[in-house]
């Protein structure tokens, strides 16, 4: 009968995974249709395990997962249902230190846990259903891909990485590669200062006196060879999506270190374009494209050479402040720009993005900045560069695009996490369903987001579970420290160190919840619910958000919600 049992639960898994994976050979759209809605693939994984538990020796439980594995397919890994996620990895041995990084996690490491004593390793996880990202496990130290998953992307930093795309992701997979459209072809030419190499149109020598916009790729060599763009050019055009344009591909390695040198660069490519090519020589039709770094060099390059470029379109851009510098010393706004980054991981290196969207939207340019599920590489890059194309040589572009910033936090286990603490001898940090436990053994920091905070809203649902003092910290160039004080039963607001605001609290302890409305150079503080009036109060120059203890604090927080105003 047991045996029966085991074997009727992993046929249902099978029947419930092969079903809520299908990807169409014919279709540009990926996605995932689950048709056994109505079945639980948690509570069927976890009965699984449960008889596993029950069965008398570790060889018997091996060889069922060996049937599992057989039956679900390599095709069918990881387990996706909704939003949730199931990992899996088979050990060579039952005794191994097996993590799970990704994306999602901002390459930390989460342990996965073993399943009933075998060599096979699991984790389960909640993911947004529209959202892609990469991963890895890391066994005894050392990166590798999903042996079950087939599904692989380039990573700039892994060569490959395996990757899921949830249920309701949509790929318009421009990029892949489609023998039925008409190819484009490719020169390469070395120029005085640079390699470059040159897209032409399919039809380009059928149109001896068409002129063309002029597509620049920075770090062009890695456009082709990671983001395949020569495939989406070609589709794009063919399907109407963008008119016949010339791609410059500007090489990486011919880029210095000072961007003085390399905005010379640019210039002297773009004149060679204009004289041996037919293009367009309107700014507006020239486009400078970078991602990471290259998309910074791309902006400053257009901002310090103002009249030559006009069109910008940045791919996860990690910008400097020189550049945005540049941007609100700019008189001309002829420029359009196009911006998108990823949701998950490298958030410390894109604080500027949203700096950059602000000063857009309050000069008029046009513009448009998107956030998309997804992490910050060229999974990220190669798939929405074809929406950036579409909407910076279109005639009719409307400014619209990130205009708030919103972090939720609810404990629920369902990533991104924004509120990932790494424990280390002065905290401890425990998270159950629903909640996260944090234990200050030392006076300490612990930073929760590298966002810059101007005009927002905080929210924080907690409980402080001792009497000793808790503090939001937002760090910068001037430190604003908003201190709770059970012991002293006060709330007080310090900048850099000095006390700038003192109020007794006797009436509001314990403190629940706490709600902070910035605006405007100022700050309106509300304890469970109460108002405590308007304070002066800047954070333009922040860095990050940090909470504050003792030795001796304990906070235990249900919910955090910040949103913040562009």
């Amino acid at each position: 009968m047991k045996r029966f049992l085991i074997f009727s639960l992993s046929l249902l898994l099978t029947f419930l995974l092969v079903a809520c994976k299908s990807e169409s050979s014919n279709s540009e759209v990926v996605n995932y249709s689950p048709v056994f809605s109505n079945l639980n693939l948690l509570q069927e994984f976890d009965k699984f395990e449960d008889k596993l538990e029950q069965m008398p020796t570790v060889s018997n439980k091996e060889k069922e997962i060996d049937k599992l594995i057989k039956k679900i397919g390599v095709e069918n890994f990881p387990l996706i249902q909704d939003d949730n996620v199931i990992f899996v990895y088979r050990a060579e041995s039952q005794k191994k230190d097996i993590s799970f990084v990704s994306d999602l996690s901002n390459w930390r490491k989460i342990k996965m846990k073993q399943l009933s004593d075998t060599s096979l390793y699991y984790l389960k996880i909640k993911a947004p259903e529209a959202s892609r990202f990469d991963y890895k496990f890391v066994i005894d130290g050392r990166f590798k891909n999903d042996p079950f998953n087939d599904n692989k992307t380039v990573s700039s930093v892994f060569g490959l990485n395996s990757q899921v795309m949830m249920p309701k992701y949509n790929s318009q997979g421009y990029w892949r590669d489609d023998l039925t459209v008409k190819k484009g072809h490719l020169n390469k030419e070395v120029l005085k200062d640079a390699e470059v190499s040159i897209y032409l149109p399919a039809d380009y020598k059928e149109n001896s006196t068409k002129k063309y916009p002029v597509l620049y790729f920075i770090g062009g060599d890695k456009y082709l060879e990671y983001g395949n763009v020569t495939n989406t050019l070609d589709k794009m055009i063919a399907k109407g999506k963008l008119e016949q344009v010339i791609g410059v591909f500007i090489d990486s390695k011919e880029l210095s270190s000072e961007n003085r040198v390399n905005s010379l660069i640019i210039k002297k490519i773009i004149a060679y374009i204009d004289r041996e090519y037919p293009t367009l020589t309107d700014a507006n039709k020239r486009v400078l494209i970078g991602y990471n770094i290259f998309a910074d060099l791309a902006l400053r390059t257009i901002l310090e050479n103002n009249g030559l470029v006009a069109s910008y379109l940045g791919e996860s851009p990690i910008l400097s402040e020189k550049s945005i510098e540049l941007l609100a010393e700019n008189t001309r706004k002829n420029i359009s720009f196009y911006l998108h980054w990823g949701e998950f991981a490298n958030q410390q290196n894109l604080v500027n993005n949203f700096k950059l969207a602000r000063r857009l939207k309050e000069e008029g340019y046009r513009y448009k900045a998107e956030i998309n599920l997804d992490g910050n590489d060229w999974g990220n890059w190669r798939e929405n560069i074809a929406y950036g194309l579409e909407y910076i040589l279109s005639d009719e572009q409307s400014s619209n695009g990130v205009d708030r910033l919103a972090i939720k936090e609810d404990f629920d286990g369902e990533f991104p996490n924004h509120f990932q603490i790494e424990n280390d001898e002065n905290i401890i940090a425990k998270e159950w369903s629903g909640k996260y436990q944090i234990t200050f053994k030392d006076t300490s920091y612990a930073k929760l987001t590298y966002y810059k905070f101007s005009n927002f809203n905080l929210e924080a649902d907690l409980e402080l579970l001792s009497n000793y003092p808790f503090a939001f910290v937002f760090s910068g160039e001037r430190n604003h420290t908003l201190l709770i004080n059970p012991q002293q039963k006060l709330f007080n607001i310090y900048i850099d160190g000095e006390e700038v605001y003192s109020k007794e609290i006797i009436d509001l302890l314990p403190v629940k919840k706490i709600r902070l409305t910035a605006k405007d150079n100022k700050i309106d503080i509300y304890l469970n619910g109460q108002d405590l009036g308007e304070v002066s109060f800047t954070t333009e120059m922040s860095n990050y958000l940090s909470i504050l203890g003792v030795k001796g604090t304990e906070v235990k927080f249900d919910r955090l919600y910040i949103e913040e105003e562009f």
